[in-house]
């Protein structure tokens, strides 16, 4: 993790305590940079710290939000060597679908609030994006001979997950929360791959992979609420996932007269696949015109091992099943962000958020490091219309900038290596309501 983003996340997350002193605040989480420890969008704070439904002041609420991307631009910068071949890889996707729907009911009880709802462990719940690929270059083998890879595919991703949250005060200002959630994704990609060697067609291959997970984790959540500040911290277990693939393949070099189709499969089994993480934020209103809030978020590095199925995107040629150990160095993560008119029935809301994170993965033919920052914002509309009834509009942007090293040693192939970036724009819309009865 670079020093100057250490020493930004640890700068926030100490002014986090100091801003929670002060004598019920009501501050719009989603709006304001989808804060996860403070802040109230209703029902909807199912999803977020439990201890926060303790702030429900009617029997019942529902609640609903909508997020769709109009706008996804994915540049690539990839530098490829395939065997002997100088490859300049061409990487775009040409079609991408996404969105999402939460959904969330909650409910006072005698003894404290409890929620069922229903949203995503990934950026949507439902995805669907169409690629290609083309690498080109030359090898010499006592000739210069001009190569050519073309690969296309699809893929499909559903991603539902299952929220079950309860609420209680212990004493005053102070509540509690526990969180149980349960998470099901199906991912089926298609591709095909045909590759020329000086303009003449040596092999055409087809791969469907599907993949299956079910992923279950639990939260403990605390909150304290006066009228002009907030303080809450969240405790996550860390994931447990359950996963299997399975790919069908076909396999045709018309060079080397290789025919033959196949299939490699791996039943479920468990990874604890992310770490122990805590999550600590603060809230309060400096005037009765502006308020501030800022949560700083560290996941605990971890090291486990799994079975990894894959059909090489890269060289396209058969499926394989190798032992993996992937160590991922753990994940700091910075949010702030401030409200114009807090107490009115319309609150402007604005927030940013920065968040880094790196793995590695190894085994006997694969090494692979991967690391991820990622740069957002949130513009967003607080409406009150009538005391029960919040609706929350607005916009958010997200930019990812992904460094991926892959270098593969396969005994089919030989060496194989790609180096490059990925560099994601998204913009969302998103509308949201909630209301209580």
């Amino acid at each position: 993790m670079p020093m100057k983003i250490r020493v930004i996340f640890f700068f926030l997350a100490s002014m986090v305590i100091g801003s929670v002193a002060g004598g019920q605040a009501y501050a719009g989480a989603f709006t304001m940079g989808q804060f996860q420890t403070i802040a109230s969008d209703g029902s909807l704070d199912v999803l977020r710290n439990p201890s926060l439904l303790t702030a429900q002041v009617q029997n019942n609420a529902i609640g609903f939000m909508f997020i769709a991307p109009p706008y996804t631009n994915r540049r690539y910068s990839y530098g490829a060597t395939l065997g002997s071949t100088i490859s300049v890889p061409d990487i775009h996707e040409t079609k991408r679908l996404a969105g999402s729907l939460y959904l969330a009911y909650s409910g006072r009880t005698p003894r404290g609030t409890v929620g069922v709802a229903m949203d995503t462990d990934n950026p949507y719940q439902a995805m669907y994006t169409r690629h290609r690929r083309n690498y080109f270059g030359m090898s010499y083998d006592g000739t210069i001979n001009f190569e050519n890879m073309d690969i296309s595919g699809t893929s499909l991703a559903v991603s539902p997950r299952l929220v079950v949250s309860y609420g209680i005060v212990v004493s005053g200002s102070h509540s509690l929360g526990l969180q149980w959630t349960l998470g099901y994704s199906r991912t089926r990609e298609k591709s095909t791959v045909s590759y020329m060697v000086n303009a003449v067609i040596n092999g055409y291959h087809w791969a469907t992979k599907t993949m299956e997970d079910v992923a279950a984790e639990m939260s403990l959540g605390y909150s304290y609420r006066t009228e002009t500040s907030q303080a809450g911290l969240m405790v996550r277990s860390g994931r447990f996932n359950w996963e299997r693939t399975k790919i069908n393949f076909g396999h045709n070099d018309f060079f080397n007269n290789v025919f033959f189709p196949g299939s490699v499969s791996e039943p479920f089994y468990l990874a604890y696949d992310r770490g122990f993480s805590v999550l600590a934020g603060g809230y309060h209103k400096l005037a009765p015109f502006i308020a501030v809030a800022l949560e700083g978020e560290y996941e605990m590095p971890i090291h486990y091992n799994y079975k990894a199925v894959r059909y090489d995107e890269t060289t396209a040629m058969f499926g394989l099943s190798n032992n993996i150990t992937v160590r991922r160095a753990g994940l700091y993560a910075v949010r702030a962000g401030f409200e114009i008119l807090p107490a009115g029935p319309v609150t402007v809301s604005m927030g940013g958020r920065v968040s880094t994170t790196r793995e590695r993965g190894r085994s006997k033919n694969r090494y692979e490091s991967i690391n991820t920052d990622t740069y957002g914002g949130t513009l967003g509309l607080d409406i009150k219309a009538v005391d029960s009834l919040l609706i929350m509009v607005g916009s958010r942007l997200s930019y990812t900038h992904q460094r991926t090293v892959t270098v593969l040693n396969q005994e089919y192939l030989g060496s194989v290596s790609i180096d490059g970036l990925t560099r994601t724009l998204a913009v969302d819309l998103f509308l949201g309501m909630s209301g209580g009865f």
